[in-house]
C-alpha cells in the first residue's frame, strides 16, 4: 500500500526523532512503541525516514577516509527490525517509493550494511519487484536499465550500490516484470547464492554500439564470474 502525506501522531513523531540519531536509545523507543499503538501508515513513513537519515549521514562525511563504524552500521538494521516487529508492513511505499527501493538508493556506500536490510524485509515475504510509482517502473526493471547504462556513463562506482541490491533482489527469485530473469547465471548457479550479494564484485565490459554495459558477477574469493547481468 502507498502512503502519502501521512501526518503523524504526537507519538510517532517522537518515536521517528528517537531513531533519527547516530545513537538511538532503543530503551526510549521500547517505552514509547509499548505506550501507545503505531499505525501502519506511521511506522511506513517513520522507516522510510530511518533510512533516508541514514543515507544523509553518512554522505555528510567529507573525510574520504571516514569509514563507518560497528555502531553506525548496525544501529539501521535495529531500528528496521524494531519496526517490523511492532507491525511494519515490507511491501509498504511512501510517496511513490517502496522501502526495498528506499533501502537500496538510501544505501550510498554503505550498500553492504543496507542488503543485510534488504534480506530483513524480503525475509519478511516483501515482494521482490515492487512497483515504484514515483519512477513509473517496476524496480527490478528500474535497476537493470541504471545498472547497465550508468556504469558507462558515470563509472561503476556510481551504481555499487543499485548492482549490490539488484543481486540480492534477484537472489529472492526477483525478475523483470516480463518474467525474465534480469541476470544469468553461468554453470548452472544457483540464483540464491546472490542474496549475499557482499560475497560479489562486478566488472563492466563496455559494448560496441551500444549505450549500457555488460555487467560481469564476479565470485570474490574464486574471483570467477559467476554471471552477468542482462542488457
Amino acid at each position: 500500500m502507498n502512503f502519502d502525506n501521512v501526518k503523524l501522531s504526537n507519538e510517532a513523531e517522537k518515536l521517528q526523532f528517537e531513531l533519527c540519531k547516530l545513537v538511538p536509545d532503543y530503551v526510549l523507543v521500547r517505552k514509547l512503541l509499548n505506550r501507545s499503538k503505531v499505525r501502519r501508515e506511521e511506522l511506513a513513513c517513520i522507516a522510510y525516514e530511518v533510512l533516508e537519515f541514514y543515507d544523509t549521514e553518512y554522505n555528510s562525511q567529507t573525510d574520504e577516509k571516514f569509514v563507518p563504524t560497528p555502531c553506525f552500521l548496525e544501529n539501521l538494521y535495529t531500528s528496521i527490525e524494531m519496526l517490523l516487529k511492532e507491525g511494519l508492513c515490507p511491501d509498504d511505499c511512501v510517496d511513490g517509493c517502496s522501502l526495498l527501493g528506499s533501502c537500496i538508493y538510501f544505501g550510498g556506500p554503505c550498500q553492504y550494511n543496507c542488503n543485510k536490510v534488504l534480506r530483513l524485509f524480503l525475509d519478511k515475504g516483501a515482494n521482490p519487484n515492487p512497483f515504484e510509482k514515483d519512477a513509473g517502473e517496476y524496480l527490478i526493471d528500474r535497476l537493470k536499465w541504471e545498472v547497465t547504462f550508468d556504469a558507462i556513463e558515470f563509472g561503476f562506482d556510481s551504481i555499487l550500490s543499485e548492482c549490490q541490491g539488484l543481486l540480492v533482489l534477484v537472489g529472492y527469485g526477483g525478475k523483470c516484470s516480463d518474467g525474465n530473469n534480469a541476470v544469468v547465471m553461468y554453470d548452472d548457479l544457483d540464483y540464491g547464492i546472490l542474496k549475499y550479494s557482499e560475497n560479489f564484485d562486478c566488472e563492466c565490459e563496455k559494448v560496441e554500439d551500444s549505450c549500457h554495459a555488460k555487467v560481469y558477477i564476479i565470485e570474490r574469493n574464486t574471483k570467477k564470474r559467476a554471471g552477468e547481468i542482462e542488457y
